[in-house]
């Protein structure tokens, strides 16, 4: 069991059970959670029948055996001391402080990227967002004319060659694209981002810099929309049903779209 799996308890001794019932085929293991505890397996008994609970001391010990992180040991060592407490504020604080480590947690988790099931190192989903450029190679070698084609590549994006090489370098660590046969070859991993993350922030800012200095160049082909309104929450709620639609519409499209070319598009809709 996942040890993420931790925040979804709300008492030590849920915890607990679930991680021995995950492990019920793993012989010795409740001698090695005894050991790691400092107690003996008779006391983790009568942990488990609710008749003692563990100290402090032993829940520590516990953190370092199921190789917790720092969130998950607080949050563990959180439920122990609920386990242990005798009044109805202190209970309340340490609730208190459980729900602040739980959106701590979901903050953390939100902040990640996946690539297919697997979780990507922050420092790597932190270069992706960084700027513009991995995300437009990305795109961009998805068509067959810019594949493999360095050169053509920087000059369509007008950027140095030197950029376009770091960009797939990240994008084979991420585990998006690999190298065969000496040539890159797009995997078929895809990206998963939590609208939540803190990195979806990083994103917009990226591309709608992208936007504004298209709009600066006055490129015919472009379209540039920009208005304020004064309105009522109806018509805004109106609004935002119509543009969701029409998202769900160009999704559509684009998934029946032949890869010539790379587009972006930004549309915004909130109150002042």
């Amino acid at each position: 069991m996942r040890n993420e799996m931790i925040f979804t308890c709300n008492t030590d001794l849920q915890w607990v059970k679930k991680k021995l019932n995950s492990v019920k085929n793993v012989r010795g293991y409740r001698t090695q959670m005894a050991k790691a505890a400092q107690c003996q397996p008779a006391y983790l008994s009568q942990v488990l029948g609710e008749k003692v609970n563990f100290t402090l001391e032993q829940a520590d010990g516990l953190c370092t055996f199921w190789n917790f992180d720092d969130l998950q040991s607080d949050y563990w060592l959180n439920l122990v001391q609920l386990s242990r407490s005798g009044t109805h504020t202190l209970s309340k604080r340490i609730k208190d402080n459980l729900k602040k480590i739980k959106k701590q947690a979901l903050a953390q988790e939100a902040s990640e990227i996946k690539v297919g099931q697997q979780r990507i190192f922050k420092e790597n989903t932190l270069k992706y967002y960084s700027n513009w450029i991995p995300s437009a190679i990305h795109m961009l070698w998805m068509i067959p004319e810019y594949q493999n084609n360095i050169k053509l590549s920087a000059q369509r994006l007008r950027i140095s060659e030197t950029e376009v090489s770091h960009a797939l370098n990240l994008l084979m660590e991420i585990g998006l694209y690999e190298l065969k046969a000496g040539k890159y070859k797009a995997t078929q991993n895809h990206f998963h981002i939590s609208k939540d993350s803190l990195y979806s922030s990083l994103h917009h800012k990226n591309w709608r810099a992208q936007a504004m200095q298209q709009a600066h160049n006055s490129q015919p082909q472009s379209l540039h929309y920009t208005t304020l309104y004064s309105l009522d929450q109806e018509t805004i709620d109106k609004l935002n049903t119509m543009i969701r639609d029409f998202i769900d519409e160009c999704q559509d499209k684009i998934k029946q779209a032949h890869e010539k070319t790379i587009a972006c598009m930004n549309i915004d809709l909130f109150e002042v």
